[in-house]
């Protein structure tokens, strides 16, 4: 890892009937290392398309929207949308990077509902992908995972309560505590202590999946 972790997310996910404790990876912000021809490949791939995105299509999830967000490699990005954001430099230097920004679970699921441990494999089907995208065969095919930088890793941990009123009760608990050295944003379903290297956020799953995801997947 080449960064410290910046954000960790909290979910409680309900109703279900018996609490119990998951966790998983979610929100993954990568660095991919690219060669100069690499660079060169989806520079020119990119500049034909005037929308700078496409439509990548996911045999698991189906169609997910591969957009680019110039200066993404610098900002974090919000966290609850289903698409692939990605950006790339506007000049190669020998440390050039592709920067991907998404939610692994949404990614190989559609959603961010299931959990999901085993993120390698969701990761090296995402490379293929890539490589189809822009056009990257045989000698130009991205390195492997394991050598891809990690930036920003939001690790969730999951509670289940046997009903969204139990559940909401909790949330509410929570918003006396007190975390050293960072000051809560107390929202109806939601709490978060924010801070510049990492921060917690506890959230109601069914309030926040009704806003976010619902319209995407029905």
């Amino acid at each position: 890892m080449q960064h410290p972790v910046e954000i960790s997310t909290f979910r409680l996910i309900c109703p279900i009937c018996f609490p119990q404790k998951f966790s998983m990876i979610d929100t993954l912000k990568l660095g991919i290392p690219l060669s100069e021809s690499q660079y060169k490949r989806i520079r020119k791939v990119s500049a034909d398309c005037d929308r700078w995105q496409w439509v990548m299509l996911n045999e698991f999830t189906g169609d997910l929207l591969f957009r680019r967000v110039s200066g993404m490699a610098k900002t974090d990005g919000e966290s609850f949308h289903r698409e692939l954001r990605w950006d790339i430099p506007s000049h190669y230097e020998p440390d050039c990077k592709l920067s991907l920004e998404f939610s692994v679970p949404k990614y190989w699921y559609g959603h961010n509902i299931h959990l999901l441990y085993d993120f390698v494999e969701a990761l090296r089907h995402l490379k293929r992908s890539l490589e189809t995208q822009f056009k990257l065969k045989t000698r130009a095919q991205l390195p492997d995972v394991t050598t891809w930088q990690v930036f920003r890793v939001d690790i969730c941990y999951t509670w289940k309560f046997p009903s969204q009123q139990s559940c909401h009760n909790f949330l509410e608990s929570l918003k006396r505590i007190h975390f050293p050295r960072k000051k809560p944003t107390i929202y109806p379903t939601a709490l978060m202590f924010a801070g510049t290297t990492y921060s917690l956020k506890f959230y109601e799953k069914l309030p926040e999946f009704k806003q976010h995801d619902r319209k995407t997947l029905l």
